[in-house]
């Protein structure tokens, strides 16, 4: 199902830890830049983030826009989670 807006589904998956699937559905339905307002401003879970851009690299999103996202991101990251 396509929503108009995405974030009672980004706060429902957010709240239940879904997040790939919440990553799996933004990107799938052209919410790339949802992905980025979870990341950076409603993700409250830091152990979130490898598991968003893990789901990105199997969704084979463009390595430029994972960059990005991890240049913004990378001092809340746990590199051992990431690396892994």
């Amino acid at each position: 199902m396509k929503l108009t807006d995405p974030k009672p589904i980004i706060f429902l998956c957010d709240v239940n830890q879904q997040y790939e699937e919440l990553t799996r559905y933004l990107y799938k339905n052209n919410n790339v830049k949802y992905i980025e307002i979870y990341l950076f401003r409603v993700c409250q879970n830091p152990k979130a983030i490898p598991i968003v851009l893990g789901t990105l690299i199997d969704l084979e999103c463009d390595e430029n826009y994972i960059k990005q996202i991890l240049k913004t991101v990378r001092t809340n990251v746990p590199m051992d989670e990431l690396v892994h």
